[in-house]
């Protein structure tokens, strides 16, 4: 299993909304058998938006189950679960927000 170990950096220079197109940039810093480390950058419309360096873990199944067990994954199937509801309501109430099609005529009542 490869596991998000820490980030031992993380810098943010402004904030990304709902519908904004986000570009990433991710370096790969040093790679070896033990792990990884990455260095990031997100974009928006061109500007730096964040950077971040990333360290992940590399564990075989054995070493995995002993040190974290499922408990300790932070995606599992129940937070999932959770974040698909969150975006249904969103997209449910962006659609409630949303113009009128053309063509079609809105209630006044």
């Amino acid at each position: 299993k490869v596991v998000l170990a820490k980030i031992p950096r993380a810098e943010f220079y402004g904030v990304a909304c709902a519908g904004d197109q986000l570009i990433y940039e991710v370096t790969l810093t040093d790679l070896r058998h033990e792990g990884a480390v990455v260095a990031g950058k997100a974009f928006l419309e061109g500007q730096l938006l964040a950077e971040v360096e990333i360290v992940f873990a590399h564990l075989d199944n054995s070493r995995s189950n002993q040190i974290f067990g499922p408990k300790n994954f932070v995606f599992t199937q129940q937070l999932l679960g959770v974040l698909d509801l969150a975006k249904a309501q969103e997209r449910a109430r962006l659609a409630e927000a949303a113009p009128p099609a053309s063509g079609q005529l809105q209630s006044q009542g």
